[in-house]
């Protein structure tokens, strides 16, 4: 086995420990983005890697649930598909919407160029069941990931809330680990995301490397966004933040949470 095949087996491995995400084939490149290394040079940087949202139905109806699975790039285009279902054979392709993303004003050490937010949204899915994903750029695999639809009426349900988490702290990135290691179902936040003004670059600085982390370590943070979906209170502040596209803010519909 070469060197590169022993540290791809070595991620693989790590991230099958992690949770959400079984492979992934973006690395980073130091400037707090990622690249598909060895793949398709014609393939955009990653700003986000894939996380899991919650999807659009709040009431508990077997066969009605939906998730979304969410990613940014820079603005190169890529053809991006995405396969699931309740196997590793999949079976389904979800319709992904892209939205376009200004660039954010330069306010921390990594930049957030203009680019585009993708959200694939997968439909009709039975409750309390995991599904299998496959995300492709180019024809090419990006990534492969699992996760699990909410509970049913009557289920026991384990969830995790915290708040005030915007600075990526380390106190912050040690509940992120704790959080992750109780396994929860979801985890509550109540709000304040990202300071100071809820800018894109201050999402990939603070935020994504915390709650997206490869590494489940209490002095780095832990694979929450890409294991369980984020939920916010209807009136938490972040509802309030992130407003405006014209600045490089996050965008109601297409922000982290």
């Amino acid at each position: 086995m070469t060197n590169s095949e022993s540290s791809l087996s070595s991620r693989r491995q790590f991230l099958r420990y992690a949770g959400g995400v079984t492979f992934l084939a973006l690395v980073p490149n130091g400037q707090g983005l990622f690249a598909a290394q060895g793949l398709d040079a014609a393939l955009p940087l990653f700003t986000a890697l894939p996380y899991i949202q919650p999807g659009n139905n709040s009431a508990l109806v077997p066969g009605r649930e939906t998730q979304t699975i969410a990613f940014q790039t820079d603005r190169t285009a890529a053809d991006f598909t995405l396969e699931y279902g309740s196997t590793p054979l999949y079976g389904k392709k979800a319709k992904i919407a892209r939205m376009e993303r200004a660039a954010s004003a330069t306010t921390t050490k990594y930049p957030a160029p203009a680019g585009y937010n993708y959200a694939a949204t997968l439909p009709d899915l039975a409750l309390s069941t995991r599904y299998y994903y496959r995300l492709r750029g180019n024809g090419k695999i990006i990534a492969d990931g699992e996760f699990t639809t909410r509970k049913g009426r009557g289920e026991r349900t384990r969830f995790v809330s915290f708040g005030d988490n915007a600075q990526g702290s380390p106190g912050e990135r040690a509940v992120a680990y704790h959080a992750h290691e109780s396994r929860p179902d979801f985890i509550l936040n109540t709000g304040d995301n990202v300071y100071s003004k809820g800018l894109n670059n201050e999402y990939i600085q603070h935020f994504f490397p915390v709650y997206n982390a490869d590494t489940p370590d209490p002095k780095v943070g832990a694979p929450l966004l890409r294991s369980v979906p984020f939920r916010l209170p209807m009136r938490s502040p972040t509802t309030r933040i992130c407003t405006c596209r014209s600045t490089g803010r996050q965008n109601p519909a297409t922000r982290p949470l």
